[in-house]
This record gives structure tokens, sequence and C-alpha cells, in this order.
């Protein structure tokens, strides 16, 4: 588009600009303190732990799958904020095998002893304080006894074991399962608050371009001539 306006000009120089920052690094700062972030819909496996913390989440729970002692009240009250991410992964690796999100009403959603998921943001949760806690990809079934064994999709589900308000040893991270000895696989809990949009007045204001005035000169144009 060609414009003879030099604030046209300006503007169309600037949201150009504005665009191929964000293709190249996939966000962009829209105004002071506000940060566009990667949110992920569904199960994501081998994500970089980096790209997670830098989408303001922040570790808040991990131990071993080995661990039989973590209580999941104390686990609930260190991670407090309102969403909240399970992953796990091999221990010390800098990718998570399998994780998943979702606001923590949902992730917390008491599913008893059923093989009915809550589904949210894309993901089949289930919960339940003395049965299992986990999830797989929304609209796949899961097979609890206590924690999901189905084989469909194996690598985008993750199951922990819960007994008496506990996490007990085990059991699946993807598609490695019988974990519930194993101390070589990690747990992770990150929380963090919703992001919020950019307010009007934190947006930063770009150039607008001047209105012409073209059809005001029209109109007197024509009244002068009628007169």
């Amino acid at each position: 588009m060609r414009t003879s306006d030099p604030l046209e000009k300006v503007a169309l120089t600037i949201l150009r600009r504005l665009a191929l920052a964000v293709a190249a690094t996939g966000s962009a700062q829209v105004g002071p303190g506000v940060r566009a972030t990667h949110a992920f819909v569904g199960v994501q496996t081998n994500i970089a732990v980096s790209t997670v913390l830098d989408d303001g989440w922040t570790l808040c729970f991990s131990d071993v799958y080995a661990n039989a002692s973590a209580r999941v009240n104390g686990i609930q009250e260190t991670c407090s904020r309102e969403e909240l991410l399970l992953a796990c992964r091999r221990a010390g690796d800098s990718f998570l095998t399998v994780a998943a999100h979702a606001p923590r009403a949902d992730v917390l959603f008491d599913t008893g002893m059923t093989e009915i998921p809550h589904d949210a943001n894309g993901v089949g949760w289930y919960y339940s304080y003395g049965w299992s806690w986990g999830f797989a990809p929304q609209g796949e079934p899961i097979t609890r006894s206590p924690c999901d064994t189905h084989q469909a999709n194996a690598e985008s589900r993750l199951c922990w074991h819960t007994n008496v308000g506990s996490l007990i040893g085990g059991w699946r991270c993807g598609a490695a399962i019988g974990l519930s000895g194993d101390a070589t696989y990690e747990r992770l809990i990150f929380h963090r608050n919703t992001p919020s949009p950019a307010s009007t007045g934190n947006r930063r204001r770009l150039p607008q371009p001047r209105r012409r005035r073209r059809h005001r000169r029209q109109y007197w144009s024509r009244r002068l001539c009628a007169e």
C-alpha cells in the first residue's frame, strides 16, 4: 500500500517492523510490564524448561517418582497461583518429557475413581485425593487402575499415584511406565497467575495517520458556490 502522507509512512514502517519482530521471536513487548506468552493448548512433549520459565511459570514442586512422602495439601499450598502446569522428565534434563497446563480449578477437578476426565485447554484431566492424578490428550480414553495404563498416544500421558492425600511412588511419564521405585524420573509442577491482557493505558501509542480534510473542503466549496 502506497501513501504520500509522511505520518502514514512512519506508522506503516513501525507496524511492519513490529510484525517482523513478532515473527522472529514468537513474543512481543506490547506495553510496560506486558509480554505476550508462548501459550500452548493440549499436551506438549519434549518442551524446553527454559521456554516454560520464559512464559512466566515458576517451579513450585519437584521430586523423584520413587518418593512416597509428598502431601497433596502441602503441594497445593505451595503451588497456589491461578494456573498449574504438570510435567515430568528424566532427572536433571533440560527438556520436559511431557507437560500440560490449565487453570488450577481444572487441574484439581475431583473426578473420583472414574475414567471420565475433566476437559480443559485441550487436555483430559483427572484427580483424586486417594487414587491418581494426571492427564491425557482431550478425547483420548483413560484406564485408571489406579493410574492410567492406556497405551494409545502413550508419549502424551502422565500419571501419579495418590493415596490418602499423599503422592506415592510412580507411575508413568509419557511412554515410560512402572516408575513406582524409580529415582531417575522427576515429577514437576509449575504455577503462574493468568497473564493479563494489555490495558489501554499501558499500550504504547503509535503515530496516528493525519486525517484528510478533503471532504471538509468539498463541503465548504459546495456551500460557497451555492451562496
